[in-house]
């Protein structure tokens, strides 16, 4: 019951009191002998821990998950505990650490034809390259993603990799790709009715509009993001909302404005466990 509730809170995105439930769940499953269901509810505890930006946490977790499903042959395990173990890496700002345990994944869900699993450790291997610079790598790792996602209706998962895909082309200034990516991503998030997806797209559909100069687009889109977060409450991604009201205040003139903003934003990276953030938004004012 426990570690049912536990991944609950997971999709609720409410990570502290799923903790509370799995960590209880994980030794009930221990006390009864059942190793592979320990190991499946520690991924999950780590899960929760990453989502919470607490890496180092995260990874520790990943790693014990990990013995235990090698030690109970569980092949799709031993690769979600390797893909898990290699983003923690990556968002630890490790991913020459992170890659090689991305590259095991990768080949144990090809093997054994996950194609859902496949996709995800793409997208994971995608952040890897990017985090070293490798944007055209990226890309092609996350395209590869959307077309496995497509390919078995895994429409959720496809949000992610469009907006992926829509930020770096708009980093690499290819504006009007980007806007195609991210407007299909919203309206698929609202198809789906997912209200934290429908924010994050919100959010970056006002990023492209920003660099276009439609201010009164871009300010539309934040509002709405924003009201969206009194029902999915997330810190890492409020702190981007403000961020991008700061600099609409900014192209607005209106400079006290956006000096609020971007303190709350700054206040709320660092609620979020990112101070790197944080620190990198005090440097830019």
């Amino acid at each position: 019951m426990g570690g049912a509730l536990g991944l609950a809170y997971l999709r609720m995105l409410r990570f502290t009191e799923a903790l509370d439930c799995l960590y209880p769940a994980m030794e009930r499953a221990r006390a009864a002998g059942d190793d592979l269901g320990a190991g499946r509810i520690r991924n999950s505890i780590g899960t929760a821990y990453a989502r919470l930006r607490r890496f180092d946490e995260a990874v520790e977790i990943y790693q014990q998950a990990l013995a235990a499903q090698l030690a109970v042959g569980d092949r799709i395990g031993v690769a979600v505990a390797l893909h898990n173990i290699g983003l923690g890496r990556v968002r630890q700002g490790r991913p020459d650490l992170g890659r090689p345990d991305l590259a095991e994944a990768l080949r144990l869900t090809r093997d054994a034809g996950d194609q859902r699993m496949e996709a995800m450790v793409l997208i994971g291997l995608g952040e890897a390259c990017l985090a070293q610079g490798g944007r055209e790598a990226a890309l092609d790792s996350y395209r590869q993603a959307l077309k496995l996602q497509q390919a078995i209706d895994d429409r959720q998962h496809q949000v992610d990799s469009l907006l992926r895909i829509g930020t770096v082309l708009l980093e690499a200034g290819e504006r009007g790709s980007a806007f195609d990516h991210v407007g299909e991503a919203l309206e698929l998030g609202r198809e789906l009715g997912d209200q934290h997806q429908i924010s994050v797209c919100l959010t970056a559909m006002a990023r492209v509009q920003l660099r276009d100069g439609e201010l009164a687009a871009a300010g539309e889109c934040l509002r709405q993001a924003l009201a969206l977060r009194a029902a999915v409450p997330d810190a890492y991604e409020e702190a981007a909302i403000h961020r991008a009201l700061a600099e609409l205040a900014r192209r607005g003139g209106q400079d006290a404005v956006a000096d609020e903003h971007r303190q709350r934003a700054v206040w709320l990276y660092r609620r979020a466990n990112a101070p790197a953030e944080a620190d990198e938004l005090i440097r830019a004012t």
